[in-house]
């Protein structure tokens, strides 16, 4: 074999080296748990094998909590602005890269064998016993969930019925499995599942419009690779999955 050939076989084998050997980049994304399963279809999508995706689901008042404690993560997507303007003000994101990923609709759902109950009306009904929301202080979907109801002025009278989960899929298993008799959820939550049925839909104007902002947090490590996902998050692949899952995208 001639030094030349040999020379040009090393330089392809070491440019092959170094191509398959990359290291990995992690990256951690804190996630409203309404968004659980269409992150987790994106993420057998993404394209770039040498960024890995972490994902971290919670309420998000929760998860803007872990930010401000210090909690490393790199994106944060919330399904309200609440929290993500006051990690804006705190300076705890990069307010550059705030964004709009997604939009929703809030919901009243039931078992899907409850026939009992027809529209948001029956709730005042002596036979609901027990309506499921997220927790005021730190589920976007109960704080909407509450501003429909005082708007529709019945909050007061239904009070007593409601209770409260920790997460608005914690209010979902709670009407799957019967532990309530209702629920007020996102109307992707609702699409999620083959155990319940969509009973009526609040009026966009009884509460905030429901939108996930979207940012990359100030004390990311891994900044280019969180911009690289989200961008991929942004795509028009990623977009098709949202809608499949029950969100508005853009």
């Amino acid at each position: 074999m001639s030094r030349l050939l040999f020379a040009g076989m090393l330089a392809l084998m070491l440019c092959a080296c170094s191509n398959t050997g990359k290291e990995k980049e992690e990256i951690t994304v804190l996630a409203a748990a309404s968004m659980k399963d269409a992150l987790e279809e994106i993420k057998t999508m993404y394209p770039n094998e040498n960024i890995v995706i972490n994902y971290s689901y919670g309420a998000s008042g929760t998860l803007q909590n872990q930010i401000e404690q210090g909690a490393p993560a790199d994106i944060f997507i919330s399904a309200a602005d609440k929290q993500m303007d006051t990690l804006e003000e705190k300076g705890k994101i990069d307010a550059n890269t705030r964004d709009v990923l997604l939009k929703n609709d809030l919901v009243l759902i039931a078992g899907k064998d409850n026939t009992a109950i027809k529209s948001i009306d029956d709730l005042e009904k002596d036979s609901v016993k027990t309506i499921a929301v997220g927790e005021f202080a730190s589920v976007p979907a109960g704080q909407y969930a509450k501003e429909a109801l005082d708007s529709l002025r019945m909050f007061d009278t239904l009070k007593d019925k409601i209770v409260y989960g920790s997460d608005v899929r914690a209010v979902l298993n709670w009407v799957e499995t019967s532990q309530a008799d209702c629920g007020i959820v996102y109307g992707s939550d609702a699409k999620s599942s083959d155990l319940v049925r969509v009973v009526d839909s609040f009026p966009k104007d009884s509460h905030k419009e429901i939108r996930y902002p979207i940012a990359i947090i100030k004390d990311s490590k891994h900044k280019e690779a969180a911009k690289e996902f989200m961008e991929y998050l942004q795509s028009d692949d990623a977009k098709n999955v949202f809608k499949d899952n029950g969100f508005q995208v853009e």
